[in-house]
């Protein structure tokens, strides 16, 4: 059975920390494939379209046969929960793929009042969980752990919020995000 793993978040804008997470997921979990799966909307007014953030997306993985961008969240423009793009996304798979949510530590302790449905989301597929520093999974109640694999490796520390502020602060993002990504911010005047 060939497992496929779905990052999904806002991207706003994707950077090497998303990266970094995919590829430590591909490793620890054996994964065959990656999908980024952007959001449709961020609650932020000045957020980057759906159309930028999926642009910079696919500049970021040009160069990642393993990775590949999927718009099921945009196509639906945000009339979906994650619970029910789980759903889809099980359903588009053959019989031999087995689906792999990824996620941070924190959206995992935060699951209960983010999420619809809350943890049941753990029983549609497996998930995989990026360790972060600080990040306390002490609240997770032990049966929702027990769902859950948490990876070994934890996740660089690089926030879409840090990057926007030194781009609006006029200083260097080029360690945080590829150079496509960079360029793109810059030629488009995001953030």
């Amino acid at each position: 059975m060939t497992s496929i793993g779905i990052l999904g978040g806002t991207f706003d804008p994707i950077h090497q920390g998303h990266l970094e997470m995919a590829r430590i997921a591909m490793a620890e979990a054996g994964l065959r494939e990656i999908r980024f799966m952007p959001a449709w909307a961020h609650k932020r007014p000045d957020a980057a379209s759906a159309l930028d953030r999926v642009e910079m997306i696919r500049l970021a993985i040009a160069d990642e046969q393993r990775f590949s961008l999927c718009d099921l969240e945009i196509a639906t423009q945000g009339k979906c929960f994650t619970f029910d793009l789980i759903i889809r996304l099980r359903a588009s798979l053959s019989s031999d793929q087995r689906l792999c949510w990824i996620m941070g530590a924190d959206s995992l302790r935060d699951m209960p009042t983010r999420w619809t449905g809350g943890y049941a989301a753990l029983d549609l597929c497996q998930f995989l969980i990026i360790p972060r520093a600080g990040v306390d999974l002490s609240p997770v109640p032990p049966e929702a752990r027990r769902k859950v694999s948490v990876l070994q490796t934890s996740g660089m520390d690089i926030s879409s919020t840090e990057i926007r502020r030194r781009v609006g602060a006029g200083e260097s993002i080029d360690t945080l995000v590829p150079l496509a990504v960079a360029c793109y911010i810059a030629t488009y005047g995001l953030y």
